[in-house]
């Protein structure tokens, strides 16, 4: 390993109070369970959201433009994402795909899932305005609704999408 590397490292794990094992570990486990698939499907690493050259363009966008891009992303996207990565698209599966998008990889939104019986309720906490809410709404509602023909409530806040989907 290259000495510059190996001090960076070392002041990462000491900044962070973890072994450098440890930072080595997670790297490698986001390169396997997400960087390798991710670069073949097209998805770039980008600044957080909220600086991105797409979240300045959506702020630009009226509301009906944002909807009609989250069900152009619904249709083109999530569908194929969720194929690709689980092999299958159901309500379980595209419920896996908003919990890789949100929290665990990508880190677009913050993502809450719990069930009640024959209830999911998701919770996407973005944190990045109303258009973002528009956005996701109309993703969420085309991927349940339209792609898998299922009954969607949809809350929308400034800053967050809360959606009940009936099993």
């Amino acid at each position: 390993m290259p000495q510059d590397v190996e001090k960076e490292l070392r002041q990462i794990a000491s900044t962070d109070r973890v072994s450098i094992n440890f930072l080595i570990n997670q790297a490698l486990r986001r390169f396997v369970e997400w960087d390798y698939y991710a670069d073949r499907f097209g998805f770039a690493v980008s600044p957080t959201p909220r600086w991105t050259v797409f979240a300045r363009l959506l702020s630009f966008t009226s509301d009906q433009e944002a909807a009609q891009l989250g069900r152009w992303a619904a249709r083109n996207v999530a569908k194929e994402f969720t194929v690709f990565w689980f092999k299958e698209f159901s309500v379980r599966t595209a419920l896996k795909s908003l919990e890789l998008l949100g929290s665990r990889f990508a880190r677009r939104f913050e993502y809450v899932h719990n069930t009640s019986g024959k209830e999911h309720v998701v919770i996407l906490n973005h944190g990045m305005g109303r258009k973002w809410s528009i956005y996701y709404e109309y993703l969420v509602r085309t991927v349940f609704e339209e792609l898998l023909g299922k009954k969607v409530n949809i809350e929308q806040m400034r800053n967050q999408v809360v959606a009940r989907v009936q099993e």
